[in-house]
């Protein structure tokens, strides 16, 4: 999206920049286009950190160090998760699709 927009994403920094236009109306639309960028990052981070926690916390289940009603509640905490009624459930085989 940033890209089609003409704005730069600095991946170290994460500073957004590009090239003001000189219309006032083009200006203001660039600024919303920014603001739906940084907004857009954010989530992503929050999203990103949300999958880190629910790995972290499989993998001390697998590891025996909490119990799957553990694993449970954590998830329940975030119902955007991709778990069916916010439980630890398996996907379906029939439900996979593969690209070829």
């Amino acid at each position: 999206m940033a890209d089609r927009w003409g704005i730069t994403i600095n991946t170290e920094t994460g500073e957004l920049s590009y090239i003001p236009p000189t219309e006032p109306n083009d200006r203001a639309e660039m600024e919303h286009r920014v603001d739906i960028i940084e907004k857009e990052i954010q989530d992503l981070v929050v999203r990103a950190q949300q999958a880190d926690d629910d790995l972290a916390a499989a993998i001390r289940v697998a590891a025996g160090q909490e119990s799957v009603a553990d694993l449970n509640q954590q998830l329940a905490d975030h119902p955007r998760s991709r778990w069916t009624r916010n439980r630890a459930t398996p996907t379906p085989k029939s439900s996979c699709r593969t690209e070829r």
